[in-house]
């Protein structure tokens, strides 16, 4: 099962979903390691591959990273291999505009464990946050990059969880039928 993007949506999540903090990655960090000793979260979320990149170089381990080794749909190469940090690192197939059942399930699963996880897309992460939001704890702390505007922040709420919610019934749901992808309904 697949939850696709609808045209419809793309506009309204191009918006940050939470706060916006800095463009400028040092003074991004310096505010990241504030709230994270401030908050004290349940547990601190990162989707992207530069702002984990920025999260590790700043001291702060986050308890599941999502990542796709892109950065604006291309393929990067950071100066440290970040995979060495977690406990356990997965692989999960999720296309780009979508949000896969796989991916969905892993984000669950290593969210309720005391593992450090980090999930590696082949294809796209972006979407991925959805998810994070409705499947984290109260209290946890979710940063994702805002491609070209800087890096947000959300901290998890049942409302934020409602909201997310919302949005993610205007998804199209796709089955997968092996090689083939079939709408099933809206």
């Amino acid at each position: 099962m697949f939850l696709k993007l609808p045209k419809e949506l793309r506009k309204e999540l191009k918006k940050p979903l939470g706060e916006l903090i800095e463009v400028i990655p040092e003074k991004s960090m310096v505010k990241i390691v504030s709230l994270v000793n401030k908050l004290r979260p349940t547990k601190i979320i990162s989707v992207g591959d530069v702002i984990t990149q920025y999260m590790l170089m700043s001291g702060i381990l986050p308890d599941l990273s999502i990542v796709d080794h892109k950065m604006y749909r291309r393929k990067i190469e950071f100066p440290f291999n970040y995979e060495g940090f977690y406990n356990i690192v997965v692989y999960v197939k999720n296309p780009p505009g979508h949000i896969s059942e796989e991916a969905w399930n892993k984000i669950r699963k290593y969210l309720t464990t005391g593992l450090k996880a980090l999930i590696v897309v082949d294809g796209e992460e972006d979407l991925l946050a959805l998810p994070v939001i409705v499947e984290a704890p109260e209290g946890s702390l979710i940063f994702y990059g805002q491609p070209s505007t800087g890096v947000v922040f959300i901290t998890v709420s049942n409302s934020i969880k409602g909201k997310i919610k919302n949005i993610l019934k205007k998804f199209i749901k796709l089955k997968y039928l092996g090689q083939n992808i079939s709408r099933t309904s809206k």
